[in-house]
């Protein structure tokens, strides 16, 4: 089972420069080039399915592929590339990675390779954010959230898996969320990010950022549609509450929500 490759595009001086078509046209040729790749690899053509927003800002990529197995519902079948345009708010980090199947077989990667990351404390951060904010937009579009939290189409079906992130992160490495101010600053500098990226598609969390995070985390605390959902992605491991108490924890420190 896949999960999902989240790409940094760093701004660039030269591309800050750009008019705003031209910086939409070069972020198309962007993601038309990781199509071209992905196809004449082993994926094959018609393999993978692009929607864009934000003026090709953000990009996700759908790749399906044949599985030896069966696919669950609460696992995600298909490869998701996602290409976002932003800044980065720490200096990255240096990672090796390599295929999992010789990490679980031989204890390491045979053939490890260094990859740039994002610093962990960032990656906390955007799931912080991230959860409730796409849970509120879900809250405002739909009438019955409920339905619509499992429906890909609709809603988000994946939602949980970033509390499973934030309790795994935390986990590993609490001191992530030591540093209260720092980490207050980075997420005050993510959420006026999603002000203006999510300005025509959210007009609620422009207009009150911190009551609509709010009351996605009450509502998300009092979900049992939520609690089964991530119990059915994770039921032999993070139990739904003891994830949700992970979220708040850094939250609560912060002096958000």
């Amino acid at each position: 089972m896949s999960e999902d490759v989240d790409y940094k595009l760093v701004p660039t001086p030269e591309t800050m420069v750009l008019s705003n078509g031209k910086r939409r046209a070069a972020l198309g040729d962007f993601a038309k080039a990781a199509i071209d790749a992905l196809q004449a690899g082993r994926f094959g053509q018609g393999s993978v399915e692009r929607r864009s927003r934000n003026a090709n800002a953000y990009t996700r990529l759908d790749v399906s592929y044949e599985s030896a197995f069966s696919k669950p519902a609460a696992l995600r079948g298909h490869l998701l590339v996602e290409f976002n345009h932003s800044p980065l708010r720490l200096e990255p980090d240096k990672r090796l990675v390599g295929l999992l199947l010789d990490k679980l077989a031989l204890g390491a990667y045979t053939d490890p390779f260094e990859v740039e990351c994002i610093a962990l404390q960032e990656a906390l951060t955007e799931k912080l954010v991230s959860f409730p904010r796409r849970l509120s937009m879900l809250l405002a579009r739909h009438s019955d959230p409920a339905r619509a939290l499992g429906c890909e189409a609709d809603g988000d079906s994946s939602l949980v898996r970033h509390l499973y992130d934030a309790r795994r992160l935390l986990q590993v490495h609490p001191e992530l969320a030591e540093d209260g101010a720092g980490l207050a600053k980075l997420v005050d500098a993510a959420v006026r990010q999603d002000m203006a990226a999510f300005a025509n598609q959210h007009p609620e969390f422009v207009a009150d950022p911190g009551l609509e995070l709010l009351l996605a985390m009450k509502f998300a605390k009092a979900s049992p549609d939520l609690a089964a959902q991530f119990d059915a992605f994770v039921s032999d491991q993070t139990q739904f509450t003891l994830a949700g108490c992970s979220w708040r924890a850094p939250a609560h420190r912060i002096g958000r929500w």
